[in-house]
């Protein structure tokens, strides 16, 4: 099971699966150069973050399909200093939001109308919960 963790070290941001840099991936909606990585807001850095993480846990068309959920959802949340996340995690999300979005696409039944069907939804997973859940656990902050 990957590990990604980002650090802040004086200026700079560093980010690592299993303990090697994570590679940087350029979001397709970005056309200039690469940014380093970010966390913590919205940025075109934190998107490439998200991007670059998601092609790594799973496959590109996936990724292009999550990363701005799992921007807004997780990586704009990280706390400033570091983080952690396992694939399990990423995993959890990417269920979640594929029930999500399923459950979204049914037809809607007035409430009036007799029975209603009940939702399929997973429980909101952890990390969308608290993105810094990990780093709490370990004792890292």
């Amino acid at each position: 099971m990957k590990i990604y963790k980002g650090n802040t070290i004086g200026p700079e941001k560093q980010v690592t699966v299993d303990g090697s840099p994570l590679p940087l991936r350029n979001h397709p909606r970005h056309d200039d150069e690469l940014p380093e990585f970010w966390w913590g807001d919205e940025s075109s850095g934190s998107r490439n973050l998200a991007y670059s993480i998601l092609s790594d846990a799973v496959n590109e068309d996936r990724a292009l399909l999550l990363t701005d959920d799992f921007l807004r959802g997780v990586v704009a949340k990280f706390a400033s200093n570091q983080w952690e996340l396992k694939e399990e995690d990423i995993s959890e999300f990417s269920r979640y939001l594929g029930a999500v979005l399923h459950e979204a696409s049914q037809p809607w039944q007035d409430a009036g109308s007799g029975p209603v069907r009940a939702s399929t939804s997973p429980a909101l997973p952890r990390i969308l919960q608290n993105p810094n859940y990990r780093i709490r656990e370990v004792g890292l902050s």
